[in-house]
């Protein structure tokens, strides 16, 4: 974070605001005041303290744009060492605004600051069914990133024809339905496929608390930076109820041990090609 923003012990009018409108949240929740909101090195807070500073930001009036290192990182949602740096630039409906972002993010169950919840398409909307062939998928534990090693899909249209193209060829392998639990076009639409409770057959012998994104493309492609955004949207809120239930994780996707399909052991296949650049940057 850039020097000018709050700091451990700071005493600025930004640093007692911010410190405030946390202690007051905190307060609420019953948890005490804590005179650190937030450093200006790697965060250490606890995941109450830190949700708390991030509603106050918000409330607040933090806008999109700034990227500091801790932003990029994920560290503190995009905004948020821009409104530390200039609260007075924040008008009366700036601040507004911020107040009904986060009570629009709590009412879908979106969990964090970057990125607009994508657009949907679903296996039940497709009309797809399935069969339990390998059983219950276990306690989740672990994901997989793909491609599908065939052609790029553009948008939901494509989109819905690829997850019933790749439904009724797993079907036909006898995998009991599409594998993956997460398809995502290059315009970040997700298409939802495989149930999360269900055993699915996409990394070979490793399936056992396995779930899967999958982007469609083949070797040399690269995710756009919509895909991208739909990735990092699936891991910071698949587990919410921003997210149907049937596809709904059980836990944070980043709580997870995440590779890519050829680095899980046995493997003999190259995906998801240079794409794991992509995912590897997102999983970080």
């Amino acid at each position: 974070m850039e020097l000018d923003v709050l700091h451990v012990g700071g005493k600025s009018d930004q640093c007692r605001a911010l410190a405030a409108a946390t202690n007051r949240r905190l307060r609420s929740r019953g948890l005490g005041d804590h005179a650190v909101v937030v450093s200006d090195g790697p965060m250490a807070l606890s995941h109450e303290v830190l949700d708390a500073v991030v509603t106050a930001a918000w409330a607040l009036g933090a806008m999109p744009g700034t990227l500091s290192k801790m932003e990029r990182a994920k560290e503190v949602p995009v905004g948020v060492a821009r409104m530390i740096r200039n609260p007075g630039l924040r008008t009366d409906e700036q601040k507004q605004r911020g107040r009904k972002r986060i009570a629009r993010m709590k009412a879908d169950g979106t969990t964090r600051g970057g990125g607009t919840k994508p657009a949907f398409i679903t296996a039940a909307q497709l009309g797809l069914s399935f069969q339990n062939v390998f059983g219950a998928k276990g306690v989740v534990f672990r994901g997989a990133g793909h491609y599908t090693a065939g052609r790029r899909v553009p948008n939901a249209t494509e989109l819905a024809k690829e997850m019933r193209t790749d439904h009724a060829f797993h079907k036909g392998k006898g995998w009991g339905g599409l594998s993956y639990e997460a398809m995502i076009a290059d315009d970040g639409t997700i298409g939802f496929g495989n149930p999360v409770s269900r055993k699915s057959a996409a990394v070979m012998a490793t399936n056992t608390g396995l779930v899967n994104i999958c982007c469609p493309g083949t070797t040399g492609d690269r995710m756009t930076a919509a895909q991208k955004a739909s990735v990092r949207w699936l891991m910071d809120n698949w587990h919410t109820a921003a997210v149907p239930s049937v596809h709904r994780l059980p836990k944070p996707a980043r709580e997870l041990g995440w590779n890519g399909h050829r680095f899980y052991p046995g493997q003999s296949t190259d995906c998801p090609g240079v794409m794991i650049e992509d995912y590897r940057e997102i999983w970080k």
